[in-house]
């Protein structure tokens, strides 16, 4: 019985539909067949310049990769089928890394990071500059710092509750007063070094890459001219000068 039901009603992806067939008469006098199903798709992917945000990268990206899914029909003439793109499904751009990733690293969590354009002729709006991580980094150290000076001040409440000599409570306040001091004067130090660090090592990774990319560029030139044959010049008889008799 039950396999009568799932005969009767098919789950979706187990249902099976004949592609729609439809014929012409093309001008050179041929029959033209053209073949259409909901589940014919055409997808492809093209390198793309402008500067542009990507989810899930820091920076703007002036050369990214988009992916394109479309509807598709076939058309048969002279004996060859021809697959034509048709309704756009959607769009969606990738970063060189990311489209690396996709292409690789299959079966692996739920895919790649990628930014949505449009879907079925919405546009999605555009993603804004992405917030340093360095300056995210700095406040929530700082949430973190504060968190830490009020479980110190819980501390010495404490200690001030206790049944001890002044003189015991005097040590532990000071132990709680020392380790207020390194905090409050100490960790800032140490994060604005790590900032003003960061921010060098940053700077020379964009010189070196800049640096890279011209020598590339410049190495791709020579090896181009090396390649190509020296032009060769034409050459013309020497003329004959006849003298006057």
């Amino acid at each position: 019985m039950a396999n009568e039901l799932r005969q009767a009603n098919p789950a979706p992806w187990n249902r099976k539909q004949e592609p729609t067939i439809t014929s012409k008469t093309s001008h050179g006098g041929t029959v033209e067949t053209k073949a259409e199903h909901p589940a014919y798709g055409m997808i492809g992917a093209a390198r793309v310049s402008g500067g542009t945000m990507l989810f899930g990268s820091e920076f703007q990206h002036n050369a990214f990769v988009r992916i394109t899914l479309r509807r598709a029909y076939v058309k048969r003439d002279l004996s060859t089928d021809w697959p034509h793109a048709n309704e756009e499904l959607f769009e969606v751009d990738v970063s060189e890394a990311q489209w690396a990733e996709f292409v690789s690293a299959m079966n692996i969590g739920f895919g790649v990071q990628c930014t949505i354009r449009h879907v079925q002729g919405e546009f999605m709006p555009g993603l804004p500059y992405p917030e340093k991580r360095i300056d995210q980094f700095r406040a929530e150290l700082g949430e973190k710092l504060s968190d830490s000076l009020g479980s110190l001040d819980d501390l010495a409440a404490a200690i001030g509750e206790l049944k001890l000599s002044d003189k015991q409570k005097a040590a532990l306040q000071k132990r709680v007063d020392s380790a207020r001091s390194r905090l409050t004067s100490g960790v800032p130090f140490v994060a604005k070094q790590f900032h003003e660090h960061m921010e060098g090592v940053v700077n020379k990774a964009r010189i070196e890459i800049n640096a890279h990319a011209v020598h590339t560029i410049h190495q791709i030139g020579l090896n181009t001219l090396a390649s190509e044959a020296a032009p060769t010049l034409p050459t013309y008889a020497k003329p004959v000068i006849q003298q006057a008799e």
